[in-house]
């Protein structure tokens, strides 16, 4: 194939068909965690001639490139997820940072991805207050018999695009349509409950945190299940853990969920902080259902499968 001048060989367009197909299965079957909007957006500026691409390839990139589960998302990469990458490495942790964040408020929709009208760079950067090594210890205790749960280093925001992160804007955001509840404006394959929504209850109003700030939290931690409400506290307190609100609980299960593919608590469930009715809030994920927050649960049963949802890292890692 000529046109003056030697463009590709056979050989050449051989690879590259192979190529191609191979990209299209993992689009087509979700294999590798590989992303539309980044894949399209690629291909974009080598149609244009953008050699961005070929100059961020190195060697040892290349070497990398079967652990990475996204081959082009390093281009994407900021200042600050270039960071998070030690963190990202460490195998047994699920990291949400602002990359996570994005991917969490794109639309499923191809017409509308941005459904928010977010702006460029509209998610808050700041610095890990933890070491590598003090993670890769947290993550040690986690897989202990004691623990046997996953922790997740996640960056909680007060808001998006000046909307709260509270638990009715989750909804909002994240909702299953069922009932008299609409879809989410997002996605409609996330957040079950709603029954608190259009309600006076100031704890589905509020934000997450009051401000940005990175937060280790837990599937649920063993040793924190087989207890009554008041012991669970207890045992918290000893361990110098805090519990989570249900709308800070519910928003990283919803994170996770969205971004790593994991559905945190599918067969145990988690009390929080957020008291109603007398007991608090339980978080879990529904049989077939969703991420849902339930309210009917008696604050002295304990069982095997009910803990509450522990935040930070325990007394022994000596923070």
């Amino acid at each position: 194939m000529t046109t003056g001048r030697q463009v590709v060989t056979d050989e050449q367009l051989g690879l590259y068909s192979k190529r191609e197909k191979e990209l299209y299965d993992r689009l087509r079957f979700g294999i590798g965690g590989v992303d539309f909007d980044i894949v399209m957006g690629e291909m974009q500026l080598l149609i244009e001639g953008n050699p961005v691409v070929a100059q961020q390839d190195t060697a040892v990139d290349d070497t990398l490139r079967p652990f990475q589960g996204n081959p082009v998302v390093a281009q994407q990469d900021t200042a600050v997820d270039d960071t998070l990458r030690p963190f990202r490495c460490i195998k047994g942790l699920i990291v949400i940072g602002p990359k996570e964040w994005e991917k969490a408020m794109q639309g499923q929709n191809r017409c509308n991805r941005n459904p928010l009208k977010l702006k460029a760079g509209w998610c808050p950067q700041i610095p890990v207050p933890y070491t590598v090594g003090q993670m890769e210890e947290l993550v040690k205790f986690c897989q202990t018999t004691e623990w046997a749960t996953i922790p997740v280093l996640w960056l909680a925001l007060p808001e998006v695009g000046g909307v709260p992160t509270s638990l009715t804007n989750q909804r909002n955001w994240w909702g299953v349509k069922h009932d008299e509840f609409v879809a989410g404006t997002i996605r409609s394959d996330i957040l079950w409950s709603g029954w608190f929504s259009g309600k006076d209850y100031a704890w589905a109003e509020e934000p997450a945190v009051t401000e940005p700030t990175w937060v280790i939290g837990y599937e649920l931690p063993r040793w924190m299940t087989g207890l009554s409400w008041n012991n669970q506290q207890r045992v918290a307190r000893k361990r110098r853990m805090p519990i989570a609100t249900a709308g800070r609980d519910a928003l990283m299960c919803n994170l996770v969920a969205i971004t790593a593919g994991r559905k945190f608590r599918f067969s145990v469930w988690s009390r929080t902080a957020t008291i109603y009715g007398g007991g608090p809030l339980r978080v879990h994920w529904g049989l077939g259902y969703g991420l849902g927050v339930y309210r009917r649960w008696c604050p002295g049963v304990a069982f095997g499968h009910v803990g509450a949802s522990v935040e930070g890292v325990p007394v022994e890692i000596g923070l």
